[in-house]
């Protein structure tokens, strides 16, 4: 029997001088199944746990032989109560690493004398019987945590390694890793084997599910290798491109069947029938000999040959030796890809013949055409009646007389001298004046000239010198307009120069737009030259011309007001319009400009039920909006403006959006008309509409039970001054400004709900007034009329109240605009002229 026994310092933490060595626990311990090759001994203080001081011992200080025996000797630091308790664990690891074998500890803590010792006994109980080293499993006592599973065979243990060699040896776990380690041995999961792989109830060296051809089926393992059966007949893929239909044959072999033809060589140089590249299923050509003919495709080459490595070769070149004619050289290059030949140019001047004995000196030009040299002249004929041409084959001159009405010239200024068709050459007295101020003696004065005298009644009254305006003079001369009037003081026409500007030809459908950067567009297919505009400082655009045709109608929108400065004389055969409309987005010209409190106001609310907006004013004021069938809500009409005149100038206003609870369509209230001014340093004519009436507000709309929708009010017309040194007013004139009419109210009663029509834009031709909105909504306000009128500017007329239940009120109309019409000549106005809202010209 051997024991190990070690004292002195053992479970010191620094040195034997911080241990009470004069008492201590003999403590032996007995491990007689399994030596460890490392214990822990833990010295613990029982009153505080916490306080501990443990010792490592190694095997090397272990003993091994039968009655394996360890007595030490355990003290106490200084700090430590006199309760001492003391534990012991046991490893498979040299350096006590990793989990404990198994952990025991006293029954209960020593107390220690003040000298002495005091015996205590622990033992380990793991056991190994096989004497492998590795400490037994123990089932059912948790406190052992052996890992040798087999514990009467020493070849079994963790790390050993497998013995398959029989039978007997398969279904063993060799490592204890809790797996068959012998591939063949029966299993019911992977988890079983030690490959990881249980097939068909026996553990496999693989899954058997790659079998190693596709021509093999499902893998078997009952030997503990897979093997994978043959499958003839099977589909399958024998790698070739050139094959089709593959199929597996007895031998596990895939073979298929040709399926692809080589007879598309690639060129004229190549055979015609190829092999198959199995790896692409391309086709493989050879070429042809070198003796082969072929074409490279040029048109400049001939007699081409194979070259043997499956290109066509280059033949003999093309000649061209015919140039197409006597101004090209001689010799000429063949061209791709026509071939046809190209001759060059013979210097410019080289001499040629154009087959004509009427020219000379015929020559060469830079393009290779035979040019006409001089034509031969015939300049004797016998009067200046005549006229000579050459006979191009016999190259002779030949007379004859000029057509009648051929002009000739006698020398004189005052005839118009003409050919007779026979050869003379005939004068008539001509002498028309040079302008309208001066007429014509029939006579002509001795050196030839026109006589003319003053034509005394034509003094004072317009003419025309150089393409512009003025008025005859007494000395019988045309004195050029500038402005002989003071213009409506909304631009300077001194500002802008007569001599920097150009007729205004309106020939095709014309939109001129003043916002922002003004701009003109035209009707489709068709254009002017469009004049030069000015923007003044007070926002007005101004557009200076010398004389204004318009023979198509010439459309004014934008947010500037609009002058049309005419330094001669303008003629309106076409309609000039800076009116609103209800359905386009923009308005006329100025539209809406110094429109705080001339706007018409919005309906109120009550009852969820809105009234109608107000009317928009101008000359006077708009039509109050009608209230809704609670009698409330009415938008306030537009207010006049505070001043007379027509500076500024400015446009009509909107009236006022209806009244409507949230998720309802209120009636917009129509825009106002444009603000146009027409000032002509002579003559103008009105022969067509010109317009700036206002649009007509939306009726209300809603789609929400009992909640009744107000409608818009009527735009107010606009601002319209006609101004000239003589003012021409034809039958065919309209001159309006009228107001826009509101729209209905809609009605909200139950299923019955309507929306309200629309009002009316103010009327462009007439002098009436026009109907507001109604009929649509059973219940709803009708729209007020808009203002118009041959007796001078009237107001909008009310929207109509409700009686229906759930009913909105109507818009209230649009007021009428202002028009002066001012002539330094004083025109009077036609039966058939309408000027509307009327005024009298104002002379001079």
């Amino acid at each position: 029997m051997r024991h190990a026994w070690i004292a002195g310092c053992l479970l010191l933490l620094t040195a034997c001088s911080n241990k009470v060595t004069d008492s201590a626990v003999a403590l032996t311990v007995k491990y007689p199944g399994y030596t460890p090759l490392c214990l822990r001994v833990t010295a613990l203080d029982a009153a505080a746990p916490e306080r501990r001081s443990e010792e490592l011992i190694p095997q090397s200080k272990l003993a091994t032989d039968e009655d394996r025996t360890l007595v030490l000797a355990v003290y106490r630091e200084k700090s430590w109560s006199q309760q001492l308790q003391a534990e012991v664990a046991s490893y498979s690891t040299a350096d006590c690493s990793g989990e404990a074998i198994e952990t025991r500890q006293l029954a209960s803590a020593v107390t220690l004398p003040a000298k002495g010792s005091v015996p205590a006994a622990l033992e380990l109980l793991a056991q190994d019987v096989d004497k492998d080293g590795h400490p037994a499993r123990v089932t059912g006592d948790s406190a052992i945590r052996g890992t040798d599973c087999d514990d009467g065979k020493a070849t079994v243990h963790p790390g050993a390694t497998a013995v398959c060699d029989g039978p007997a040896n398969l279904a063993t776990d060799w490592n204890c890793d809790g797996k068959q380690d012998c591939n063949g041995g029966g299993c019911t999961n992977d988890e079983m084997c030690g490959s990881g792989f249980c097939v068909g109830g026996f553990c496999c060296n693989s899954a058997c599910d790659a079998p190693p051809s596709q021509c093999q089926g499902v893998g078997m393992c009952s030997t503990g290798t897979c093997a994978y059966p043959v499958n003839p007949g099977a589909s399958c893929d024998d790698g070739s491109k050139c094959t089709s239909g593959d199929t597996c044959n007895a031998s596990g072999t895939c073979t298929g069947t040709p399926a692809v033809t080589c007879n598309t060589p690639p060129g004229q140089c190549h055979a015609a029938a190829g092999t198959c590249v199995p790896s692409t299923g391309a086709c493989e050509y050879a070429p042809l000999p070198a003796t082969a003919s072929c074409d490279d495709g040029k048109a400049c080459t001939l007699d081409n040959k194979c070259d043997g490595n499956g290109t066509c070769g280059v033949g003999t070149p093309k000649t061209c030796t015919t140039p197409p004619g006597q101004c090209r050289e001689g010799t000429g290059i063949c061209e791709e890809p026509t071939g046809n030949c190209n001759y060059a140019l013979k210097p410019a001047d080289s001499d040629c013949e154009d087959g004509s004995l009427c020219t000379l000196g015929d020559k060469c030009n830079v393009s290779g055409t035979c040019v006409a040299g001089t034509p031969k002249t015939c300049d004797a004929p016998p009067s200046q009646c005549h006229v000579g041409t050459c006979d191009t084959s016999s190259g002779s001159c030949n007379y004859s007389p000029k057509p009648p009405a051929t002009a000739c010239e006698d020398g004189k200024d005052c005839t118009s001298d003409a050919c007779d068709g026979a050869g003379a050459c005939v004068s008539t007295l001509n002498c028309p004046p040079p302008t309208t101020c001066k007429k014509a003696l029939e006579m002509c004065t001795g050196d030839g000239k026109c006589q003319f005298e003053v034509d005394s009644t034509q003094v004072g009254k317009i003419c025309r010198a150089g393409g512009r305006a003025g008025t005859c003079q007494a000395d019988g001369e045309c004195q050029l307009l500038q402005f002989s009037y003071v213009v409506t003081n909304n631009f300077d026409p001194v500002a802008i120069s007569s001599e920097t500007i150009a007729d205004l030809d309106i020939t095709c459908g014309a939109t001129f737009d003043s916002s922002g950067t003004p701009a003109w567009t035209f009707a489709s297919g068709c254009s002017f030259t469009p004049p030069t505009h000015v923007v003044t400082g007070g926002n007005v655009v101004v557009i200076p011309v010398r004389n204004l045709t318009v023979n198509q109608p010439l459309r004014v929108v934008g947010s500037r007001p609009v002058v049309l400065a005419v330094y001669g004389d303008a003629t309106l055969n076409a309609d000039v319009l800076a009116h609103s409309l209800r359905t386009e987005p923009q308005g006329g010209a100025g539209s809406g400009v110094e429109c705080t409190g001339r706007m018409g106001g919005a309906g109120g609310l009550s009852g969820n039920d809105g009234g109608g907006g107000g009317g928009g004013g101008l000359a006077t004021t708009g039509g109050l909006g009608g209230a809704n069938d609670d009698g409330d809500g009415p938008g306030s009409r537009g207010s006049a403006l505070s001043t007379s005149g027509f500076v500024p100038l400015v446009g009509g206003c909107q009236g006022g959006t209806g009244g409507g609870i949230a998720g309802t369509t209120p009636g917009v209230g129509g825009q106002g008309g444009g603000a146009l001014q027409i000032s002509v340093a002579g003559e103008m004519t009105l022969a067509r509409v010109v317009s700036v009436s206002g649009a007509g507000g939306g009726g209300g709309d809603s789609t929400t039970v009992n909640n009744a929708v107000g409608g818009g009010g009527g735009g107010s017309g606009g601002m319209l001054v006609l101004e000239a040194g003589t003012l021409v007013v034809e039958d065919s004139a309209r001159v309006t400004a009228n107001g826009g009419s509101g729209g209905e109210g809609s009605d909200a009663q139950g299923s019955s709900r309507s929306p309200g029509v629309a009002g009316v834009d103010g009327s462009l031709v007439t002098a009436s007034t026009v109907a507001g909105g109604n009929g649509g909504a059973a219940n709803g306000g009708g729209g007020g009329f808009g203002a118009a009128g041959m007796f001078g500017p009237g107001d909008g007329i009310a929207g109509t109240g409700t009686g229906g239940t759930h009913g909105a009120g109507g818009g209230g109309g649009g007021a009428a605009g202002r028009i002066l019409l001012r002539g330094v000549s004083c025109p009077s106005i036609p039966a058939g002229a309408v000027i509307s809202p009327m005024t009298s010209p104002t002379c001079p």
